[in-house]
């Protein structure tokens, strides 16, 4: 039986609501936390909720469900959801699995992505390899967008289903990560955001691997990238 993810929902959706609220929902409430509009401890009220996403209490509960499910979340009898402490360690801890993850995925991958979309993509990272400081806010959701499509182009071509939906689980926690720490970089202007440029250079050398059909430098680049790409991601937490 395949597994269900994040993004499947067998439960018939209410009248006038879609299934995709749910995932809707989890990654807005994610930003809200990595933001740090919802901090350590903060009680998550579900009809608040429901008028904020506009939808019933039903999805919004399934969404905690979810969020409990990632350890974001801690429900407590006759008190609710409570946010947890999130530290630094364990977004280390995310990046590793996340990175394990998916050079595991790459391999399989190799291959099976339609040489049209690498090269266009590749298009895109080669712009924004020449990006300078100051980086203006269009460029960082730019960046942000070529980053989650290459993810999302190596995920879904692996051969491997289960490891594809563990790591569409993961992504949506790492990118609600991923966007508080660049917009937190953004708002200080941090030289740190110097790393969208490094990052889309990383990108460039996973690309070519893929379109060389090169397993293993393609699996070399993108362990590198990772690896890269949680420092920055930590140092912002931290901050």
């Amino acid at each position: 039986m395949k597994a269900k993810t994040l993004r499947e929902n067998s439960d018939p959706p209410e009248k006038g609501e879609a299934g995709p609220n749910r995932v809707r929902i989890v990654e807005g409430i994610l930003k809200q936390i990595f933001s740090g509009r919802f901090l350590p401890g903060d009680r998550l009220v579900t009809d608040r909720l429901a008028r904020e996403f506009q939808v019933s209490q039903t999805p919004i509960r399934e969404a905690i469900g979810t969020l409990a499910g990632m350890g974001v979340l801690v429900v407590k009898p006759n008190c609710g959801a409570v946010v947890r402490p999130f530290s630094p360690r364990e977004v280390r801890d995310i990046c590793q699995v996340r990175r394990r993850l998916e050079t595991l995925a790459i391999v399989t991958a190799c291959g099976r992505i339609p040489k049209t979309k690498l090269q266009s993509l590749r298009e895109q990272m080669e712009r924004q390899s020449k990006l300078s400081l100051p980086i203006s806010r269009r460029e960082i959701e730019l960046v942000k967008k070529s980053d989650t499509l290459l993810h999302d182009l190596i995920r879904n071509a692996t051969r491997n289903q289960f490891l594809a939906d563990e790591l569409d689980r993961i992504m949506v926690l790492v990118r609600a990560i991923r966007d508080a720490a660049w917009n937190r970089l953004w708002e200080q202007s941090s030289p740190d955001l110097a790393f969208v440029v490094v990052e889309a250079k990383e990108h460039l050398e996973i690309i070519d691997g893929l379109l060389n059909n090169d397993p293993k430098r393609a699996q070399r680049a993108l362990h590198r990238h990772l690896q890269s790409g949680a420092r920055y991601i930590v140092r912002a937490v931290e901050e």
